[in-house]
């Protein structure tokens, strides 16, 4: 999840990206690995310390087959990752 993050904010130029729990799951799953929605969010909380308390519209960045990055827009309760976050976990 982290090299996921820290590629598209590398590959787009950002110091941060919004995502919800199930953006992530869906980016485990299309790895090939097994995980389910409690495992993420407790990654996501209790080891990355992120907490979501934003409730809105926040777009979430998908990377194709082919290595595209596409943006989706959605909606609902997410969290701000940013790229010190990344940069602690990857090191």
């Amino acid at each position: 999840m982290a090299a996921y993050c820290a590629e598209v904010m590398e590959r787009l130029n950002l110091t941060r990206i919004y995502c919800c729990p199930k953006d992530l799951l869906d980016v485990v799953r299309n790895a090939g690995l097994k995980a389910d929605l409690p495992q993420i969010r407790n990654i996501l909380k209790d080891n990355w310390k992120l907490r979501s308390d934003h409730n809105s519209d926040y777009t979430f960045y998908s990377i194709g087959l082919s290595g595209e990055i596409s943006s989706l827009d959605r909606k609902g309760r997410y969290l701000e990752v940013g790229k010190s976050v990344i940069d602690k976990i990857l090191l």
